[in-house]
Order: C-alpha cells, then sequence, then structure tokens
C-alpha cells in the first residue's frame, strides 16, 4: 500500500466514518437512553443549537478528529523510520483539504 493509499484509508475510518457516527449519535440517539455525563451534556448543547449551529457543531467535532490524526502521524514519523509518515500526514491532510 503506498502512502497516499494508507492516507485514505485512514481518511475514511478515522474521520469520515467516525463524524458520520458521532452526527447519527446526535442527531438520533434516544435522549433518555443515554446515561454517560459527557454524552448527556453534549446531546442538551446539541439539541439547544439551530440548524446552522448543528452544523458548525458537526464541522468542529470532523476538525478535531482531522487534528488528532494529524498529530498522531507526526509522532509515527519520530518514532518509525521504516515509513515517510510526514508524506502519509501530507496526503491525509490533502484529502481533508480537497474535500468539498
Amino acid at each position: 500500500m503506498n502512502n497516499e493509499e494508507l492516507a485514505a484509508m485512514i481518511h475514511a475510518e478515522a474521520v469520515d466514518q467516525l463524524i458520520a457516527t458521532y452526527e447519527g449519535w446526535l442527531r438520533n440517539l434516544d435522549r433518555a437512553k443515554a446515561t454517560d455525563p459527557y454524552w448527556q451534556a453534549v446531546l442538551r448543547l446539541f439539541d439547544t443549537l439551530d440548524q446552522d449551529g448543528q452544523a458548525v457543531l458537526v464541522r468542529a467535532l470532523r476538525q478535531a478528529s482531522v487534528d488528532a490524526v494529524s498529530s498522531a502521524l507526526s509522532l509515527l514519523e519520530v518514532h518509525d523510520e521504516g515509513r515517510a509518515w510526514f508524506e502519509v500526514q501530507d496526503a491525509f491532510l490533502l484529502i481533508e483539504e480537497e474535500r468539498p
């Protein structure tokens, strides 16, 4: 697998699927079934927002995911000399930049 393919796979799994899952929970989770205090608070916040605010929150979650993965790829560059992780990181970030 080349660096671009690896970046695409990481992006799809660690960003696209994760954010789709989170957004699904935010929009569809039965509020009465949420038992974790963190999720109860997030759901309360989400429910107070209008449609634009909800979209901003989902975009913020997406950006936090992108930042976390990018940071992890930077750490791999320092600790794993078997692959040019900076190239994977660049390809990963390019995927997000080219996203509509």
